[in-house]
């Protein structure tokens, strides 16, 4: 017989909610209800979420409404427990003494007994769920309101629960003796101020729709987008991508009316990242370029209100007015600043504090243009002067008006002024790029000044915060240390730099500092670490990776060099070639796990030869030694080299025994294959790849 089934639905409606808490939110509650309703041992189809500014709701597709029934094996105690505890587990279980029965578990006999519980309706236990849902949502911030010792984002106002067309009877506790009785009435978009009476699961998005809410995150992005679409194809404009911006205005709203505004012609001149940026940060407006991708005059906002020419035309107004008022700052800033030189600004950076322990800006400054100057060669970049002046000047916007009221466009404002105060296009786009990459899906700096300064920028944080002891641990990483690695790694291995990591982080250090080769043995690992991470996302073997990372060509050989061995050793290792070297290789080294080179003779003695596969076998490790393993150009041809050896290591063993009775000979041959062993391991660790 098929269990009854109902959909139902949950509404928890509050006080505007951060657009930047609410995905998170939503996903959490989503999970939540799924585990509470599998701990309850309850069915279900399909959970769906919504969510807006001011609610979150979960609607139950297909709910049984009545628990599975169950058939439970109680426990209790060893049999050899005394009489009064297996009269105080009939007690507590509230059966008699015939019902109990003794079953032999791995930890010895114990009492057990039999007890057929009867499926619970989902009408008591679905309080059970959402009182555990309210108090174990994880907020980024939350409040406490009026007398109540409840925590929610912000003050609960409301809870719906129906299921199907019944209204759950349930509350939860508010502290205080206070509590939210659950109801089937929510509330309307604020326009229109009407308290809803939902009938049914299935009437919520249209009963709500039709008083100015749309539940759903997704139908209002697409409602915005299609907005947006119609008035740039009805203006001739674009839009200037803003994915975030998007989602957060997806938050801010609950009846999505985009509208168009104007920007006076007197701000144009203003840079177009200081007016995007004052208008996305302060206002949540979505900037417009023309066809020929300049800026445009015009801005988007998305209102919450419903269309109406009249209100459209006084919302936009306002939106203007307000607009206007940031702007004119950002113009007085921007006038202010472009009257300054830069020396003036470097000489105020010894005045601000980079972090305690770690000197001024301008002392990170000068660190910075030093590492430039340093690593400059190794860019093959000619202008080691540049370098350094670049890296002097690169910090001098943070003390700029605008970068004090927009503390995102650092470098892009000292990009700027550059240019205003005589440096050229490669020294703005050097300054402009020099936070590049802010992440793993970012691209590295387009210019080698760029990277240059993009790489001493992360060097200098390294070194500054291991040397005084804030390494990252576990998830924590307040001063972005990872993606600082991350950015020098992948500069290193896109620009093919040749320098060693241990060269490299040489030049990063102060000639005094006390705990250098303790900090740089700290960074070595870190950076070890990230670049095996970055490896793996990029689908190399752990096995592959290891034989090169664990292997002391790392201290001598350039990241770019280390990541392309890998890149060769995996092609290799995944052909017929690669796979038979490899399994003779491991046959060597597990023959050889024991043996020391002290317990071997000095030399391989050819005299004692027995067998022609043996003597074969010295004359090819003679031929392979003379081979300079680090001076070949291409790894490919060493080991094209190297996998001449496998008919030779094969014949070997068909005829040959190593560990023969004979001692000055099974050391002999024992020598022959560890000399043979020690050529191959200068390439990595064979042994660490997997079969």
């Amino acid at each position: 017989m098929n269990k009854k089934k109902e959909d139902c639905l949950i509404e928890f409606f509050s006080e505007e909610i951060p657009a930047g808490m609410q995905k998170s939110v939503e996903n959490q509650i989503g999970n939540l209800f799924k585990d509470g309703l599998k701990g309850k041992n309850i069915s279900y189809n399909e959970v769906k979420l919504y969510s807006t500014p001011r609610r979150f709701a979960v609607k139950i597709i297909g709910l049984n409404i009545k628990q599975e029934d169950q058939s439970l094996e109680i426990k209790g105690p060893n049999i050899k427990s005394p009489e009064i505890a297996l009269k105080g587990f009939i007690k507590t279980q509230n059966v008699t003494r015939s019902m109990v029965y003794v079953s032999e578990t791995s930890k010895g006999d114990f009492y057990f007994v039999k007890k057929f519980e009867t499926g619970k309706s989902i009408h008591v236990l679905l309080p059970e769920i959402i009182d555990d849902v309210v108090k174990k949502i994880n907020w980024s911030k939350s409040q406490r309101w009026a007398n109540n010792e409840l925590k929610w984002g912000r003050p609960l106002r409301n809870i719906l629960v129906i299921v199907g067309s019944r209204k759950v009877r349930g509350s939860i506790s508010l502290g205080k003796d206070e509590s939210l009785i659950f109801n089937n009435t929510t509330f309307s978009h604020r326009h229109f101020n009407k308290k809803i009476m939902i009938h049914n699961p299935n009437d919520y998005n249209l009963s709500l729709k039709k008083f100015g809410v749309v539940v759903s995150r997704e139908e209002r992005k697409a409602n915005i987008l299609k907005q947006i679409k119609n008035i740039l194809n009805k203006n001739k404009l674009k839009l200037f991508e803003d994915e975030k911006l998007l989602e957060e205005v997806v938050g801010l709203v609950e009846l999505p009316n985009v509208l168009l505004g104007s920007i006076d012609k007197k701000f144009m001149k203003l840079p177009f990242e200081v007016l995007s940026t004052s208008m996305r940060v302060h206002q949540k407006y979505f900037s417009l370029v023309n066809i020929q991708d300049k800026i445009a005059p015009f801005f988007l906002v998305v209102s919450n209100t419903p269309k109406d020419k009249k209100v459209d035309l006084n919302v936009i107004r306002g939106n203007e007015r307000v607009l206007k008022a940031r702007l004119s700052d950002a113009l007085f800033f921007w006038d202010t600043d472009i009257t300054n030189n830069f020396n003036k600004w470097l000489e105020k950076l010894k005045t601000v504090t980079y972090y305690e322990g770690l000197g001024s800006i301008y002392d990170r400054s000068v660190r910075i243009s030093k590492i430039a100057f340093q690593v400059s060669e190794f860019f093959k970049y000619k202008k080691a002067e540049k370098s350094e002046q670049v890296g002097l000047y690169s910090k001098v916007d943070l003390v700029s008006n605008m970068v004090g009221e927009f503390p995102e466009l650092q470098g892009i404002m000292g990009a700027y002024y550059s240019e205003k105060h005589g440096f050229d296009n490669e020294f703005k786009r050097a300054l402009f790029e020099q936070y590049k990459p802010s992440g793993q899906n970012d691209e590295i700096p387009s210019s080698t000044l760029g990277c240059i300064l993009s790489l001493s920028n992360n060097l200098d944080t390294l070194v500054s915060f291991f040397s005084i002891g804030l390494i990252p641990s576990g998830s924590r990483d307040p001063f972005a240390l990872r993606r600082a690695v991350n950015a020098v790694i992948k500069i290193l291995i896109n620009k093919e730099v040749d320098i060693s990591l241990p060269n490299l982080l040489k030049f990063s250090f102060l000639k005094n500092s006390s705990k250098k080769f303790k900090t740089l043995e700290h960074l070595m690992s870190f950076f070890v670490e990230r670049l095996r991470t970055s490896l793996l996302d990029k689908k190399y073997s752990i096995g592959i990776i290891n034989s090169i990372l664990l292997h002391d060509v790392i201290k001598s050989k350039s990241l770019y060099f280390l990541s392309n061995r890998i890149k060769i050793l995996t092609i290799f290792s995944s052909k017929k070639v690669g796979k038979d070297f490899i399994k003779n290789y491991k046959r060597i080294f597990n023959i050889l796990k024991n043996i020391e080179n002290k317990d071997l003779p000095k030399e391989v003695n050819q005299k004692i030869f027995e067998t022609e596969d043996e003597k074969k076998l010295f004359n090819f490790l003679e031929k392979i030694k003379t081979i300079n393993i680090s001076k070949v150009k291409k790894d490919e041809e060493v080991l094209k080299n190297f996998s001449d050896s496998i008919n030779v290591i094969e014949n070997f063993f068909n005829s040959t025994l190593v560990n023969v009775e004979n001692k000055k000979i099974r050391l002999n041959r024992l020598k022959n294959l560890y000399d043979l062993k020690r050529v191959f391991e200068q390439f990595c660790y064979f042994e660490l790849i997997e079969d």
